[in-house]
């Protein structure tokens, strides 16, 4: 389990707004933010993540709360953000290199793979959001 601390900013209808300063997060916790920086980036200022997270627990506001993640969760992640559009890429330049055999049609057709690619791991990771065993647990 990776952990870090937040404090409680809002709490309305069961939602949590909470602010994570990046100064003060160990090495496993940055690698994780950076690997999910697509669902932090909005609204972030400076040296302040704000996130939004269910909870149906009531928080007062400045209260310290602790979040966790499972590891393997944050592996699982890496793997598509960094894996699928290699695969992309040399799977579409392996098919066109047999099927043409000429270098000039191959390389466009793998950047296009990869960025497909890409494409299609944005899509699959806006779904994999949504599930609960890819969300932030409150500890305490």
């Amino acid at each position: 389990m990776i952990k870090t601390l937040a404090t409680v900013a809002s709490c309305q209808n069961n939602i949590l707004t909470l602010h994570i300063q990046k100064n003060i997060m160990c090495k496993n916790c940055s690698l994780y933010l950076n690997l999910l920086e697509p669902i932090l980036r909005s609204n972030n200022t400076g040296n302040i993540y704000k996130i939004k997270i269910f909870d149906t627990q009531e928080f007062l506001q400045n209260q310290q709360v602790e979040l966790s993640i499972n590891k393997n969760i944050i592996l699982i992640i890496a793997f598509f953000i960094y894996i699928t559009p290699l695969l992309g890429l040399f799977t579409t330049g392996g098919i066109f290199q047999m099927i043409f055999c000429n270098d000039k049609v191959t390389v466009p057709a793998a950047l296009l793979g990869g960025i497909i690619s890409m494409l299609i791991i944005k899509k699959i990771s806006k779904i994999l959001t949504r599930l609960e065993l890819f969300q932030l647990k409150i500890l305490k």
